[in-house]
């Protein structure tokens, strides 16, 4: 059977892909999505620029190639899958740091304030809410699977089929 990591990443990974598809075929709508309809009306506006319009998509191809990698790591070695299970961790963990601490949502025009003034951590906020909840079930994971795997015997062993992990130098 394999190890809770190895099964893991490439379901993670399968499911980020499909996120990042959606988000650089159609950036507009992802963000109308995630963004609280009332709170910010002009949201999706604001990546129709080419800039940002560029900067998602080049977003977007560099997690689909990381993510990527997750599907890779299922038919390598399980050093290979550890690091790799610790680069989600680290994009997993700085995407909530980031919607924690800079979400995109704006206090719109129409509160007659400028847009760039942030809106503070609001569980009620339901765009952040659905955003914290999808990046913790997809980051979660990582972790338990990280942590399942430094405890599995054949991590620092030769021999597979060992019930102890011995190191071998």
């Amino acid at each position: 059977m394999p190890g809770f990591l190895k099964t893991i990443l490439p379901i993670v990974s399968a499911a980020n892909i499909l996120l990042n598809l959606m988000v650089m075929l159609d950036p507009a709508s992802m963000l109308q999505t995630f963004a609280t309809s009332g709170d910010v009306p002009g949201l999706a506006a604001h990546v129709e620029t080419p800039f940002a319009a560029n900067l998602v998509f080049q977003l977007c191809t560099a997690r689909i190639a990381l993510y990527s990698l997750g599907i890779v790591a299922y038919f390598r070695g399980s050093g290979m899958r550890f690091h790799v299970g610790l680069a989600f961790l680290f994009t997993g963990l700085a995407s909530l740091y980031s919607d924690v601490n800079a979400p995109f949502e704006f206090v719109a025009a129409d509160k007659n304030t400028a847009m760039g003034v942030a809106v503070p951590f609001d569980l009620a906020n339901e765009g952040l809410a659905k955003r914290l909840v999808l990046r913790l079930v997809l980051t979660a994971p990582i972790l338990l699977g990280l942590v399942a795997h430094a405890f599995e015997p054949g991590l620092l062993t030769t021999d597979k089929k060992a019930t102890k992990a011995t190191k071998t130098n």
